[in-house]
């Protein structure tokens, strides 16, 4: 039940740095919440590796899929801090990678 908490509250301020990342007016609050961002996202990584390692005789296929959308999380949290670094970038991508992200974070059934 524990670990459920820390999960959700780790959803939350991964997307709550995510949010603040996207629309930061200066490349130091960039850093900072970028940084903080992908701190929560692999730590939620590293705790989903590591309940599918402890069931891996078993293991379900939705640890697999859990830590597939992490990945493409990760892998699109990267790409928009990317864009977002090298032009201070078009707020439509932003927008449409926030929303990708949230819905991804939301739909894994922690």
């Amino acid at each position: 039940m524990v670990i459920r908490i820390i999960r959700w509250l780790l959803v939350v301020a991964s997307l709550i740095t995510y949010y603040k990342s996207l629309n930061a007016k200066r490349e130091k609050d960039l850093s900072f919440f970028s940084v903080l961002t992908r701190l929560c996202l692999f730590v939620l990584l590293a705790g989903k590796l590591v309940g599918a390692l402890m069931t891996l005789p078993h293991l379900p296929l939705i640890n697999l899929a859990q830590v597939a959308l992490l990945l493409l999380v990760l892998v699109i949290t990267e790409l928009s801090f990317r864009r977002k670094r090298l032009t201070f970038g078009s707020p439509h991508l932003a927008h449409l990678s926030q929303l990708v992200v949230t819905v991804l974070l939301l739909l894994i059934p922690w």
